[in-house]
């Protein structure tokens, strides 16, 4: 079951692209379906951009897993991206 919904995941990706689709949809796929923090968080509390200065205050409030919204290029990331495990 968890290689099917991370196949989902990828697909939903590739095909749809929408950063602010992708902002509503996969926390509650991340938590179990839990639809709470979409009626109660805004989006961009939920997925916090990686550019903003706002990300700092509430990453550390989220529970894992996160998710992140950025559109810096690859090659701008820091090294300590390159490190993580994270996905």
């Amino acid at each position: 079951m968890h290689e099917d919904t991370q196949r989902i995941l990828i697909d939903l990706c590739l095909c749809f692209s929408g950063t602010t689709w992708m902002q509503e949809i996969l926390p509650p796929l991340l938590n179990g379906g839990d639809l709470t923090s979409v009626e109660t968080i805004p989006n961009w509390d939920r997925a916090p951009w990686l550019e903003e200065t706002r990300a700092a205050l509430v990453l550390d409030k989220l529970p894992s897993p996160r998710a992140i919204v950025s559109h810096m290029h690859y090659h701008l990331m820091p090294p300590s991206f390159f490190k993580s495990k994270a996905k």
